[in-house]
């Protein structure tokens, strides 16, 4: 990880739920904007998140934004 030291309590916690903001907010784009290798390893990151954890992580994005995520693009 890149940070020395937890911040919040709750680091981890924030990240990934960043990711998956962004994950879906690249989805939105058009195709040709969308930037592929990063949201892939996006994906990658937040699939080695114990599965409860990233259900509920989905969900609550899901609920705030309406939109659905892929964590497998093809």
């Amino acid at each position: 990880m890149f940070l020395n030291e937890e911040i919040t309590g709750r680091d981890t916690y924030i990240i990934a739920k960043a990711l998956i903001y962004a994950i879906t907010y690249i989805q939105s784009l058009p195709e040709r904007r969308q930037e592929w290798s990063d949201m892939a390893d996006m994906c990658g990151i937040v699939k080695a998140l114990p599965n409860d954890a990233l259900s509920n992580l989905k969900t609550g994005v899901f609920r705030h934004t309406g939109t659905p995520i892929d964590l497998n693009p093809a």
